[in-house]
Parts: structure tokens; C-alpha cells; sequence
């Protein structure tokens, strides 16, 4: 074989497969794992991610279970004038979705206060939406038993505080009046 010939047949067979499979497509497979480990007591957040708790491992996250808790709510109240109405509570957690608090509240009109010392026991059916009931004392010129009523809704949770709005009722034991109220505030763990 001659130099010539020696070369077309090494240039025919470097250059015609290339050209060849250049021309024909090739399917190339890649396959990739993922691996997610989670916690066994990690909680899946059903909700849009701005309203995501930052930290969603444990019950902690549903901010229910987080021990002592301290809320501090503003608001209107409506009696027979309106009123003014604080609002301070502190609770501790004593199973999951349950915390037994007592609280203090000022109501005012500018002309009369009363304040009412109550001890309650507050539920969580969801993360967010608490209903609340308790019994004390009212302080209106005499001291007598008092209720109240709540249900409220958290805002805005993070695992450090919340903010919330809700709905609180306080009436005499004897049936001699009540205060329905519109509070916002903010609730510390």
C-alpha cells in the first residue's frame, strides 16, 4: 500500500465516524439523587412562605408548645360609653395546644376604670386561631366575679413573638354588664 492509499485509509476512518455519528442523534442519559433527611419531628408549613415560620422543626415552630409566653394587646372596648382597653397575660404551655395564663385588663372611659384579674385556660385548634375562657374578679366600685371569652388569630408568627388580633368578652358572674373588645397585640416566648 502506498503512502497516498495508507493515508486516505486512516483519514476515512478518523473522519467518517465523526461525520457519521454527526450526523445521527445520540440520546445521553444523566440521572442525579437527591437525599432530604428530616427531623422526625418536623412540621410541614401548609402555608404560603411569607407566613412560613423561620424555623419549622418541632412543635416549637407552630408557636403553641413554647413553655412561658407573655402578651401585651391594645384596644376599643364596647360598654355602655366606649373604652379604652389594656391588656396584659402571661401563660405557660402545659400540653400540646394548651396554656393556662392569667391575665390583667384596664378598661377606662376617661371618667371610670375597672380592672379585671382572670385566669384562663387558652386552646389552639389550629397553629394560629386560639380560643380562650376563664373566670376572676372585676373591680368596678366593688369586687365581684367576673368571665371571660376570646377567640384570636396570630397575624404574623415568627418563633421568638407574634403579632395578633382578637376578640375578648368580660361580664359580671351576677349578670350585671360586660365589655366586648377589639384588641390587636403582641405575644413573646
Amino acid at each position: 500500500m502506498s503512502a497516498r492509499t495508507a493515508g486516505a485509509v486512516v483519514a476515512t476512518v478518523l473522519f467518517v465516524p465523526a461525520v457519521a455519528s454527526a450526523q445521527q442523534p445520540q440520546t445521553i442519559t444523566i440521572t442525579t439523587t437527591t437525599t432530604v433527611t428530616i427531623a422526625p419531628d418536623a412540621t410541614i408549613s401548609d402555608g404560603p412562605p411569607g407566613e412560613t415560620p423561620v424555623n419549622t422543626v418541632g412543635r416549637a415552630a407552630e408557636g403553641i408548645d413554647r413553655g412561658f409566653r407573655f402578651t401585651a394587646a391594645g384596644g376599643l372596648a364596647a360598654a355602655d360609653d366606649p373604652v379604652g382597653l389594656a391588656d396584659l397575660r402571661i401563660g405557660w404551655a402545659i400540653a400540646h395546644h394548651v396554656i393556662l395564663g392569667g391575665g390583667f385588663t384596664l378598661a377606662t372611659d376617661g371618667d371610670d376604670t375597672i380592672h379585671l384579674e382572670t385566669a384562663s385556660l387558652q386552646i389552639w385548634p389550629t397553629a394560629r386561631f386560639w380560643l380562650e375562657g376563664g373566670a376572676g374578679v372585676v373591680t368596678d366600685k366593688k369586687v365581684e366575679g367576673a368571665g371571660t371569652v376570646a377567640l384570636g388569630y396570630e397575624l404574623f408568627a415568627r418563633p421568638t413573638y407574634s403579632i395578633g388580633a382578637q376578640l375578648r368578652g368580660f361580664f359580671a358572674l351576677d349578670g350585671d354588664g360586660g365589655i366586648g373588645s377589639l384588641l390587636v397585640g403582641a405575644t413573646f416566648y
